[in-house]
């Protein structure tokens, strides 16, 4: 007697996933990222969706893509009107889900926030690439002096809770390498867009 096991959309194990179906979840999640964010702009004045692409492109999207998709949706629970249910719905995996979660801060979390991410790889590895783009010494210089001062301490808190350090911000240029191409091609097109 053969047994014929068949998965759903989401429910066949994230790791278990085929090349394809990988790159299907990573454009997935880019898809939402980029609808939820769409007209949102940063304290820079810039497209708010450069900075998840940012974060997204620190990960490779098939070797890593759990990180890659919780990359792309990392701010969608906080700062949009989209929850975890339609994330399911629109089948990004549980897990992805599980890793924005944690990723989301909530009104008085405080050192919490940070000692919640520090429980699961994934989502600290989602929150340093986080960082080190807030943190990118060109985005900083467009920043108040007491700014930047403000933000380096609450940064520097942040990675000694996680257990990471400083960011190495010249390595993380070329982070995101692969056949989806890499930051300083992703900026490229954008400021040929523009």
């Amino acid at each position: 007697m053969t047994v014929v096991v068949s998965y759903g959309w989401g429910e066949q194990p994230l790791d278990e996933l085929s090349r394809e179906g990988r790159i299907e979840l990573a454009a997935r999640a880019q898809a939402i990222a980029v609808i939820a964010h769409r007209s949102q702009k940063d304290k820079l004045g810039v497209d708010y969706i450069d900075h998840p692409a940012a974060v997204a492109l620190q990960f490779e999207p098939v070797e890593q893509t759990l990180e890659y998709c919780a990359a792309w949706l990392h701010d969608v629970l906080e700062d949009t009107d989209i929850t975890a249910d339609d994330l399911l719905l629109a089948g990004i995996y549980p897990e992805v889900i599980d890793v924005v979660e944690l990723l989301t801060r909530h009104d008085g979390d405080g050192d919490d926030y940070y000692r919640r991410i520090a429980t699961n790889d994934a989502a600290v590895n989602v929150k340093v690439a986080d960082i080190t783009h807030n943190t990118n010494p060109d985005r900083v210089a467009q920043l108040e002096p007491a700014t930047r001062e403000r933000l380096r301490a609450k940064y520097e808190h942040a990675l000694e809770l996680l257990g990471r350090p400083w960011p190495d911000h010249e390595w993380a240029g070329f982070a995101g390498w692969s056949e989806f191409g890499n930051p300083e091609l992703y900026r490229d097109r954008r400021e040929n867009h523009d």
